[in-house]
């Protein structure tokens, strides 16, 4: 069966949204729950998003070979405390396959105070294509999100930083973030 273009995946954690995306955000947390062993994050607007994994991390795939090897694109659009996106993303594989560009949409909503527990994340992958190829890496990222997912509930809820807000806090507009953080009214 061809691919729809797109997955979403959604899941309930017990963490504020901006701890959510702060794991999206930080080397460190991208390392930790992730298992990158390389990662270059720019947070902020057209920067960089790179992370990369050994060779088999994830196991062996039986028409790509082994898993891993370097995810890179760009922080297109985000909002601290409800959303980052990443755009233009491309997968090389270890054997040297490229796909891509693709998207990866990250939403966080936690009840009107990104401040506050629990949080519910919704990842979107789309933009992929459709042929032989693609199907297989379309159902390869589907089904390693919802592992991935997984470990990030599991970091979020046990390690995330308590204050994660001054390292996201320059994620789109300040001044809108600033206005939900502390519940003011936007005319």
């Amino acid at each position: 069966m061809p691919n729809p273009g797109s997955f979403e995946h959604k899941t309930v954690i017990d963490a504020s949204g901006m701890q959510v995306l702060f794991a999206f955000l930080d080397a460190d947390a991208i390392r930790a729950w992730w298992g990158a062993r390389n990662v270059v994050i720019e947070p902020r607007p057209g920067g960089l998003f790179v992370v990369e994994w050994e060779s088999g991390h994830g196991g062996q795939d039986d028409l790509l070979g082994p898993l891993g090897g370097t995810l890179a694109g760009i922080l297109d659009r985000s909002q601290a405390g409800h959303f980052v996106h990443f755009g233009s993303l491309h997968w090389l594989t270890p054997r040297g396959q490229s796909f891509g560009p693709t998207r990866l949409e990250i939403q966080v909503s936690s009840k009107g105070n990104p401040r506050e527990a629990p949080t519910l994340l919704k990842i979107t992958g789309s933009a992929y294509r459709s042929d032989a190829h693609w199907d297989h890496v379309f159902e390869l990222h589907r089904r390693e999100w919802e592992k991935a997912i997984q470990d990030l509930k599991k970091w979020c809820e046990s390690q995330a930083p308590e204050q994660p807000e001054p390292r996201i806090m320059g994620l789109g507009d300040s001044y809108l973030a600033e206005a939900v953080l502390k519940r003011r009214r936007i005319s």
